[in-house]
């Protein structure tokens, strides 16, 4: 499959929904292959793997017996929870927002710095640089705002400058020279 045609059949960035979880799970007890799914749905082979793995489970036949298979319940549920998770963070805590506060205002701090010392640091509410920038964009520091960071305010457009060729060029004044003459 070319490159071009793989782009045509996939929906990129859009999450599996449950219908499709039951279709994959109906496909896969029939023995198909994930390579084989994905083309059934119009999905990459990497999404189905991924899925597959994420709702893969012990099911229990008997006392005795077990059986190793995909359920779209679990997968479904796992899906859930892992986008109620990405949705509801908690509000920056108080002492984050007065550190990080202290650091940038105060003390003139860049985020990529105050990050690297939180991590050498004992401190249990420590983040990475990234989201530094992002509570910073977000407003959930206050009293910091991007114009409070002190590279980003010392930053400046780089404005090219025109540079116009020459009127006349090594050939003219040749030229020129030679009719005075």
């Amino acid at each position: 499959m070319r490159q071009i045609d793989g782009s045509k059949q996939t929906r990129k960035g859009k999450h599996l929904n449950w219908e499709e979880r039951i279709q994959i799970e109906t496909l896969w007890r029939q023995g198909l292959s994930a390579k084989e799914i994905g083309a059934a749905l119009s999905r990459p082979e990497r999404t189905i793997r991924r899925e597959i793995q994420r709702g893969w489970i012990l099911h229990r036949l008997s006392q005795y017996s077990v059986e190793e298979r995909y359920s779209a319940q679990r997968g479904q549920t796992i899906y859930e929870e892992r986008m109620r998770a990405r949705s509801s963070r908690e509000p920056v805590d108080e002492r984050l927002a007065e550190y990080l506060h202290l650091k940038i205002i105060k003390e003139k701090k860049s985020p990529e710095v105050i990050a690297a010392r939180m991590k050498k640091e004992p401190i249990d509410y420590a983040v990475c640089a990234k989201t530094i920038y992002n509570l910073i964009e977000r407003d959930l520091i206050p009293g910091v705002s991007n114009d409070s960071l002190w590279e980003k305010h010392k930053r400046k457009q780089k404005h090219r400058s025109l540079r116009l060729p020459p009127i006349l060029g090594p050939l003219a004044k040749v030229e020129f020279a030679s009719k005075n003459h």
